[in-house]
């Protein structure tokens, strides 16, 4: 990374950023100055990012006003995209509505900060060939010509994969024509490529998922992530001091520097949309009538079925969890940084996605008790994490705001049903409205739908539960047979368990529409694999038992990928962790050192077994002690899964390598399966 000075700052040190690059293109310099820690702010950018572009025009302010260092890091988007997993990006998928906001979006914020800003008609433009040849550049020229860059793609329009295009916009902020001549050279080779794929690789070990990026590096804390040019504000609040992780700002800054506007002279009404199901609009909810206040506007709540919403506009019925890890991660913790900056209370719901239609029709009865009613029922899901879709718990809230008993009795008339429908526009009949409003977002039951969707979910979980007797059943008959040195009983039970374990998530509903379809996969793909380990492992060959440790393995490798989109292994060592992480490796250890003795020419394998169930262990342990992107029963069914597979594979072992006993799989069968069936319930559940 190039790094240029800021008013009140040290110099970079001599040589340092050169060095750094050749060396190891992954660790950072530390900078000091008088003795004294500098905070640094990487600004990740890529030339094809328009709110990157935005950022641009102000982040050198904000470095500026509060002394800090910036560094420009580039990095190739695309090359970040498809290292999490996000394909061609969020822009590739988005819907033409979203898209159409997003434009609309993107040009009132240039609007504001009085950037101009336009959208080429050959957007994206590949821009690897720009940011080559900018890497290859003298380090003070970086500034001016990432600028001219910009300038050259977001306001001329031009074509900036062209060299001649890359060359005249070089040229026009200054640098000497040989210059530019020497870095297109560089472009081509093998230094520089290398180094931008460095880079790139980086910005995701940092957590980046998309640009602007701005990784702020404080004395004696760990890098702090901040996404998008919205959040500059934010940005000026930790160089002033602000821990977004830990409180309120000691001082908030306002959102925007520029002058007030000025009073409206109409004042209009103000539409909320909202859905009890989405914490964006709880945090929102808790704002909307002071912004409105401030102009003198009314506010009037607009309840709506949020997933009848998204199913109309062609999105996921719950879209935090189809982001991809990162994202998902950083959204969770950006939920929680809102709450402090603006000093409301705010807890994840152990119940999402929440059940909203009926606290939705209550809404509808409210009357003058509207807002208060609101307010009350986002405290009681988004802060006390309360189960807004249960009949007496409106109640109770309706009652609490000045609301009649029966409240939730009227909820249930036609005419309110077929009221907060017509809000929505969800009767195919009128959904312009909606549209035309630009309303994009908030997940609920599909409307018309409601009892047939109970029933279904019923009598899946019915189904669920049957499976899991069955399980149990044929799991005691195996244990029996095993006992007994009964050959065929074992032929029998095992296989009818394990396709009992594999069959339970899947009857369940694990990948319908409103479930976390990439959780299910993983843990689906290791039941499978486990269901094949078992038939393998039926025979007492020294190759049934390998084939047997090896899907095993695979299998447990599926979990583990499947607790890092719960919670990406970046939190595995927070909190409590850094006590069970270590705790458990020992527990490793002493097993290793317990079987080594005996494992001859087993010992790769199991070598490579056991560090699989360790981190299977690991991982299963974070999602429970530090959260992550599901619910908190889904969360601690997985642990439980966990735990309860590696106790397994302790009896596998001592059944195998130091001797048989028939305790081994009377105690041991039954832990496995217990965890097999938790691990499906995970799903049936989330």
């Amino acid at each position: 990374m190039r790094v240029y000075p800021q008013p009140g700052c040290c110099q970079n040190i001599s040589g340092v950023d050169r060095v750094w690059r050749h060396r190891d293109p992954l660790a950072r310099p530390r900078r000091v100055c008088d003795g004294a820690a500098v905070t640094t702010v990487e600004f990740w950018f890529d030339v094809s990012c328009p709110y990157a572009y935005l950022a641009s025009r102000s982040i050198e302010a904000v470095c500026a006003a509060a002394g800090a260092r910036l560094e420009l890091a580039p990095m190739l988007l695309g090359g970040v995209f498809r290292a999490i997993g996000a394909g061609d990006g969020p822009m590739a998928t988005l819907t033409p509505a979203k898209a159409t906001s997003n434009a609309r979006d993107m040009a009132r914020w240039a609007e504001r900060a009085g950037v101009p800003l336009t959208i080429p008609p050959a957007h994206p433009m590949r821009t690897v060939r720009a940011l080559r040849t900018l890497l290859a550049l003298p380090p003070a020229t970086w500034p001016a010509a990432m600028h001219a860059l910009y300038a050259a793609y977001w306001v001329d329009g031009a074509d900036v994969t062209a060299d001649a295009v890359i060359a005249a916009a070089l040229a026009g902020a200054g640098i000497a024509a040989p210059t530019i001549a020497a870095a297109l050279a560089a472009a081509d080779t093998d230094a520089i490529k290398d180094e931008l794929r460095a880079r790139t690789d980086r910005a995701v070990a940092l957590g980046v998922f998309g640009a602007p990026a701005m990784v702020v590096h404080r004395d004696g804390a760990a890098p702090l992530l901040l996404w998008g040019q919205d959040r500059l504000h934010w940005l000026a609040a930790v160089l002033a001091g602000w821990d977004p992780d830990a409180g309120p700002p000691p001082t908030r800054l306002p959102a925007d520097p520029a002058a007030d506007a000025p009073p409206i002279a109409h004042p209009p009404a103000l539409d909320f949309w909202f859905d009890y199901s989405s914490p964006f609009a709880y945090l929102g909810a808790t704002q909307i009538e002071r912004v409105a206040r401030a102009a003198g506007a009314t506010v009037r709540w607009r309840p709506m079925l949020l997933g009848a919403l998204f199913r109309d506009l062609g999105t996921a019925d719950v879209p935090l969890l189809q982001m991809v890890a990162p994202k998902r991660a950083y959204v969770g913790r950006e939920l929680e940084r809102w709450a402090r900056w603006w000093g409301v209370d705010f807890r994840f719901t152990s119940r999402f996605p929440l059940r909203t239609v009926l606290p939705l029709r209550v809404t509808l009865l409210a009357g003058a008790h509207t807002s208060a009613l609101v307010a009350r029922l986002f405290r009681a899901a988004w802060v006390e994490d309360r189960d807004v879709g249960d009949p007496e718990v409106v109640r109770a809230l309706a009652v609490e705001v000045g609301l009649p008993a029966d409240v939730v009795e009227q909820a249930g008339a036609p005419a309110t049903k077929q009221a907060l429908i017509d809000a929505t526009g969800a009767d195919r009949d009128r959904p312009q409205r909606r549209r035309a409003a630009g309303v994009l977002g908030a997940r609920s039951p599909r409307p018309g739908r409601g009892r047939a969707a109970r029933l279904g979910a019923e009598g899946r979980m019915i189904a669920a539960a049957i499976a899991s007797a069955a399980c149990a059943v044929a799991v005691v008959l195996l244990v029996r047979a095993e006992r007994q040195e009964d050959r065929r009983g074992r032929h029998r039970w095992k296989p009818l368990a394990s396709a009992a374990f594999v069959a339970l998530p899947l009857i369940a509903g694990a990948f319908a529409a409103d479930r976390d379809r990439a959780l299910a996969a993983w843990i689906v793909a290791g039941l499978v694999l486990g269901a094949i380990g078992d038939v393998a492992l039926m025979f007492d060959s020294e190759r049934s038992f390998l084939g047997g440790l090896v899907a095993f393995l695979l299998g447990h490798v599926a979990y583990v990928i499947g607790l890092a989109h719960v919670q990406p292994p970046g939190a595995w060592l927070d909190g409590a962790m850094v006590v069970a992480a270590p705790l458990a490796l020992v527990i490793a250890l002493v097993v290793l050192a317990w079987l080594w003795p005996r494992l001859g020419a087993m010992r790769g394998p199991v070598i490579a077994y056991v560090l699989v169930i360790s981190t299977m262990l690991i991982g299963g342990l974070a999602v429970s002690l530090t959260g992550g992107a599901a619910s908190a029963t889904t969360r601690h069914l997985l642990t439980a899964g966990a735990a309860l597979f590696f106790a397994s594979d302790l009896a596998v072992a001592r059944e195998k390598f130091i001797g048989r006993d028939p305790w081994n799989r009377t105690i041991g069968l039954p832990v496995y399966y217990a965890a097999q069936v938790l691990f499906a319930w995970a799903l049936v559940v989330a």
